[in-house]
């Protein structure tokens, strides 16, 4: 299904610099009528605030995120959370729908409200974790660290 020249497929997902949106496609609704119906990053549909809520590093808020993969398999969501040096982990339920607003696991950082320090080692981004990548056949995870110009893959 196109919609508005976006392929859509069984989830579309909307980006914003702060959050993100959910929303379910049915083949019978055109875009004037998409209503997401559940939401990432945000305390309400009309928030806008890096780290929501509080402001400072949390595992419910973003700053700058860039990208994000569905891990349907294992019902993970992936989120690069870019201006915090880190990747969330939400953990979805088997009908990959969200269960909480707050990650469960951290990639780069220590805990959910610590930042990545931004120095390069191998379990942390140097800066800047533009893509990510999930291969779920073989349990691997592929982190662009652009300022740093590699590709780290984690198993």
């Amino acid at each position: 299904m196109v919609i508005n020249n976006i392929d859509i497929m069984k989830i579309g997902i909307i980006l914003s610099c702060v959050g993100f949106l959910f929303f379910g496609i049915n083949s019978s609704i055109n875009a004037a009528t998409i209503s997401a119906s559940e939401i990432l990053g945000q305390i309400n549909w009309t928030a806008n605030t890096t780290d929501s809520p509080s402001g400072s590093v949390n595992g419910s808020g973003f700053n700058n995120l860039s990208s994000l993969v569905l891990d349907t398999v294992y019902h993970r969501l992936f989120v690069s959370d870019q201006g915090n040096n880190r990747i969330l982990i939400f953990q979805l339920d088997n009908n990959n729908s969200i269960e909480t607003a707050t990650a469960q696991y951290v990639l780069g950082a220590c805990d959910l409200t610590t930042a990545g320090t931004g120095f390069m080692t191998a379990s942390t981004f140097g800066g800047d974790v533009v893509n990510i990548e999930y291969d779920s056949v073989n349990k691997r995870l592929f982190v662009s660290d652009f300022v740093n110009a590699r590709v780290l893959l984690l198993t």
